[in-house]
């Protein structure tokens, strides 16, 4: 395997250790775990909260860290920007004169706002 699938392979690992846990992992677990040292864990949490809704939970003295929702719900959910880009393209269909499209856009834009706030 190369160094790059290497590192791939190894953020995989942790996003999923993230996910399955229900107490959350410290940073020098997460270290252990993936046997790197803790800066390493620590940029690689860093990324992960970047592309997933990382929870951070005071333990004492410590954080812990884990990823509460399915992992499905990440790719799933829209983001406000689809959201915001399919309310701009009613608006357009609206002032082109597109009543029809424009009204289906609605529907579906009124569903996903919908579903957008029960996940």
């Amino acid at each position: 395997m190369t160094d790059r699938m290497a590192k791939l392979d190894c953020q995989l690992a942790l996003v999923h250790a993230l996910s399955e846990t229900t107490e959350g992992l410290t940073l020098d677990e997460m270290a252990e775990r993936l046997g790197v040292n803790r800066r390493t864990a620590e940029r690689m949490r860093d990324i992960i909260a970047r592309h997933f809704d990382l929870d951070e939970i005071a333990d004492d003295r410590r954080k812990r860290f884990l990823i509460r929702d399915s992992l499905r719900r990440v790719y799933t959910r829209p983001a406000p920007a689809e959201v915001a880009a399919l309310q701009a393209e009613v608006d357009g269909q609206r002032a082109a004169g597109k009543e029809a499209c424009a009204a289906h856009l609605a529907s579906l834009l009124a569903k996903v706002t919908y579903l957008r706030t029960c996940m």
